[in-house]
């Protein structure tokens, strides 16, 4: 049975929070959609740099940021980077569907979890359960 998701409603602020970070307008859409449903509160971003500003003053850190790799100014390594400046544990999926894992193989900065790009939505779903808990 398919059960539409209003996203023109407010999330339940009790939500774990989830940031998407991703220039591509669909696949930004397609994780916010599965992460609302997965009961978690979404903030979605087009720009790595724009996510960082918003993470500098969030009172409490996401549960989870999922992240492409591969943007504009900042790479996705470089927000795992910057993030764990200032929380060493936030956890992160990077997400490419340019490189591999090898990419931050000799990096300090290294997601919690790496997807190759195009992947199923199941795939990502168990992937953020096992990062989160959720």
């Amino acid at each position: 049975m398919f059960i539409p998701i209003d996203m023109s409603q407010p999330a339940n602020k009790s939500n774990p929070l989830a940031y998407v970070v991703d220039d591509e307008p669909m696949l930004l859409d397609l994780n916010e959609s599965v992460l609302r449903s997965m009961g978690f509160e979404v903030r979605r971003f087009r720009a790595a740099e724009l996510a960082f500003e918003a993470y500098r003053s969030e009172p409490v850190p996401p549960a989870i940021i999922v992240t492409d790799f591969s943007m504009h100014k900042m790479s996705g390594l470089d927000l795992i980077d910057a993030c764990r400046e200032i929380h060493p544990n936030q956890k992160f999926l990077l997400l490419s569907g340019t490189v591999n894992a090898s990419v931050f193989a000799d990096s300090p900065a290294k997601p919690n979890h790496f997807m190759s790009k195009p992947y199923a939505t199941d795939e990502f779903s168990t992937a953020v359960r096992k990062l989160t808990g959720k």
